[in-house]
């Protein structure tokens, strides 16, 4: 979380319970079947680091390369290099194995980060982390869902859904609005309602081939 935001002292932290509250709604969708739901966690997606990288990625490559298409000694007998020309060669080498190193970084960073919640396992695959993430899995009971506010230095409101881990202490930021929370609590209505094993499946349009599915709580 940006320190452009700040935790809005009213209304912050509210615990939401393993109930139906709202309409069932849910973001786009990577996977949605009886089995795993996946969705995109665009919002983890970092928004200046990977820029920084891929700059000092291209500006390495070039540099070195450029450098050893200047360098004038004989590859075939290394013998006659001083010792300046020698450490020169040897750092244009580093300089491009480290601009190698920083497009990899780079195409970590990139990775779509997915979120997954596996109905069969009844669990919850996540990625900790921010320059090397690494996928993990949490039993879907060890979670909790809140409702978090924030807001600007002018004033504008956010509002997210997270999943909270009590035991690692660690937070899944879900999807956010700058609007009502209504739609993210429809959201967490959808989460409770697919995380129950036996029960039926959420009634939403990509779910319709199912015929076990239940409507959630009716608006108006």
């Amino acid at each position: 979380m940006s320190l452009y935001w700040r935790k809005y002292k009213t209304n912050q932290n509210t615990n939401l319970p393993q109930k139906i509250m709202r309409p069932f709604w849910h973001p786009e969708a990577e996977e949605l079947d009886d089995k795993v739901f996946s969705t995109i966690l665009s919002h983890e997606k970092p928004k200046l680091i990977q820029y920084i990288i891929l700059f000092l990625a291209i500006f390495l490559l070039y540099f070195s390369v450029n450098g050893l298409v200047l360098f004038k000694k004989p590859f075939s007998d290394i013998t006659i290099w001083n010792d300046s020309e020698a450490i020169l060669f040897t750092s244009l080498l580093t300089m491009m194995a480290i601009s190698f190193l920083l497009f990899y970084l780079f195409f970590k960073v990139t990775r779509k980060k997915v979120l997954s919640f596996n109905r069969k396992k009844h669990n919850v695959q996540y990625a900790k982390g921010i320059l090397l993430p690494s996928y993990t899995n949490t039993n879907y009971d060890a979670l909790s869902g809140a409702i978090e506010c924030y807001k600007n230095i002018f004033g504008k409101r956010k509002t997210w859904l997270v999943l909270n881990n009590q035991t690692e202490k660690y937070k899944i930021r879900l999807y956010h609005t700058y609007g009502s929370p209504q739609e993210l609590i429809g959201y967490w209505s959808f989460i409770v309602q697919y995380m129950k094993e036996d029960a039926p499946l959420p009634d939403v349009p990509a779910l319709y081939q199912y015929p076990d599915k239940i409507k959630g709580v009716v608006s108006g």
